[in-house]
């Protein structure tokens, strides 16, 4: 075990952590069984059993079990937003925001709201504003890259990229093509 200059507050914060250098841990079981690199999480399980690097996740298990590759630097806020999350340079905000993102390839994304770009594992560079948009979780669906959704369920279970979809469910279970 190897930390230096972390500061844990809370019933078991920062429990069996392997590596943590300027960590920061608040919350009951928060980073417990982190390996950290400028790390800050607080809230009820926040971080724990994750492998983060210039990241922060604030809420109740926010970046559970995420792992950040190469970079990190991820910001997240919010019940299980990040939960299970892999990438690097994404913004989530919002309950289950980027929450089942199980691909490494998940970057530089921004999800605001309730279950944006949820269970989106495998894209890049979108914007998702709004509850439930650009998410993926029980589409089956292969997501793509660069595009921007605004509205609720807009986008939801998009799998084409290059898209700028504004307004309540617009194009949702587009396929194929450009959305407007």
């Amino acid at each position: 075990r190897y930390t230096s200059y972390t500061l844990a507050i809370g019933h078991r914060a920062m429990e069996s952590s392997t590596y943590n250098w300027s960590g920061i841990a608040i919350g009951n079981r928060a980073g417990q069984s982190i390996h950290s690199t400028n790390g800050i999480v607080i809230g009820y399980f926040a971080g724990s059993n994750a492998n983060i690097t210039d990241s922060i996740a604030i809420g109740t298990w926010a970046a559970q079990d995420a792992h950040d590759y190469t970079f990190g630097r991820n910001t997240t806020v919010g019940y299980k937003a990040y939960q299970y999350g892999k990438g690097e340079n994404n913004i989530s905000i919002g309950t289950y925001s980027m929450n089942y993102v199980a691909n490494p390839y998940a970057r530089r994304n921004i999800a605001i709201g309730n279950q944006a770009l949820k269970g989106n594992s495998n894209s890049a560079d979108n914007i998702a504003i709004g509850s439930n948009s650009m998410g993926l979780s029980g589409c089956g669906a292969t997501p793509a890259g660069c595009n921007i959704a605004i509205g609720n369920q807009a986008g939801l279970c998009l799998v084409s990229g290059f898209n700028v979809l504004i307004g309540h469910s617009a194009s949702s279970m587009l396929r194929s093509g450009v959305g407007y």
